[in-house]
């Protein structure tokens, strides 16, 4: 039996499911975002930790793999779909 993992259209399916679960439990595509690059859980423990409510505000304290995450993501959005992360739909 062939690995589906490897297949890309599978992966990318289950990819894009798995962020939409992400924005619904977070409520916001950045952290979701942030979510799906460093973990739901270090990204839920450092709203609760820094009483924050945005990836702006926890961002400093996230590695600089995910600080630069969310913003090229962003970019490539923009750039090749012409939308704004805020204007997704789940």
């Amino acid at each position: 039996m062939p690995d589906e993992r490897k297949d890309p259209e599978k992966s990318a399916r289950a990819a894009a499911r798995h962020l939409v679960g992400l924005r619904q439990r977070m409520g916001d595509w950045r952290l979701a975002l942030a979510s799906y690059n460093a973990g739901e859980g270090r990204i839920r423990s450092l709203l609760k930790q820094h009483k924050a409510r945005s990836f702006d505000e926890v961002a400093p304290r996230l590695p600089a793999e995910t600080q630069f995450y969310v913003p090229k993501f962003e970019a490539v959005l923009r750039r090749r779909e012409g939308k704004g992360i805020d204007q997704l739909t789940t």
